[in-house]
């Protein structure tokens, strides 16, 4: 597949993906966030390309009975981490998606009957938005924006 990008930035940490939204904002460009997993779109034409593979960070909390994952996380990363804790996750039939694609994406799993959608079990997000404010910082001064509109930002140009 094609990608005609402008650019592609490979975020470390929350502070890169900011730097990038906020340049992005004031340039009056587009950025386009890549999942780690099968992601790849083709509708990148002249877009920043933000890949969030190196946003690898997996912190398994026994005691809470969660997870926090890094946007780069694939399931098979995070089912592994898991599992020794007597965990899992809301994965669906492959191991290859990142985590947080797949879960704002719409992701159902074989445990879905029961206990619904991955994005259900979702506690908390940290979120950089599109002027480049991140988590911690007062939003930049946008419309509304419902849930959906966050997990449509994991996957769409902004």
């Amino acid at each position: 597949m094609e990608q005609p990008v402008l650019a592609v930035v490979e975020a470390g940490d929350a502070d890169d993906v900011a730097a990038l939204a906020g340049y992005a904002r004031l340039a009056g460009l587009t950025v386009s966030a890549q999942p780690s997993g099968h992601g790849a779109t083709g509708d990148v034409d002249g877009v920043i390309l933000l890949r969030t593979g190196r946003l690898d960070g997996v912190d398994i909390r026994p005691g809470q009975r969660s997870v926090r994952v890094g946007a780069g996380v694939k399931w098979d990363r995070e089912l592994t981490a898991a599992s020794p804790h007597g965990l899992t996750g809301l994965a669906g039939s492959s191991p290859v998606p990142s985590v947080i694609g797949y879960t704002l994406g719409g992701g159902l799993s074989w445990f879905g009957r029961r206990h619904g959608f991955a994005a259900d079990s979702v506690r908390a997000l940290d979120v950089v938005d599109a002027g480049g404010a991140g988590p911690g910082s007062p939003p930049t001064p946008t419309p509304t924006c419902s849930g959906r509109c966050v997990a449509v930002a994991a996957t769409s140009p902004w």
